[in-house]
């Protein structure tokens, strides 16, 4: 029976940076959560800056996966193709 130790490194970075990419798709599909009136931020309903605090969060959710999410080592050619 295979550990988490058994398993290669990649694994488990690619299955964090797809959680990060699946983080702001679950918060925001979750309508009921946050379809409210208050609390206000400056006069702002929270149904709102809840959203638009998430376009924030969801740049670093997206920076965070790229960073972990490993490219595809394959050579291309010089037409931009694989060879």
């Amino acid at each position: 029976m295979a550990t988490i130790t058994d398993r290669p490194p990649g694994r488990r970075r690619l299955r964090t940076g797809v959680a990060l990419l699946l983080l702001p798709v679950v918060a925001l599909a979750c309508v009921p959560l946050y379809a409210r009136d208050e609390p206000r931020l400056l006069e702002v309903p929270f149904f709102y800056w809840y959203q638009l605090a998430w376009v924030g969060l969801s740049m670093a959710c997206m920076a965070g996966a790229a960073y972990l999410i490993p490219m595809n080592p394959r050579r291309t050619n010089n037409h931009g193709g694989p060879q």
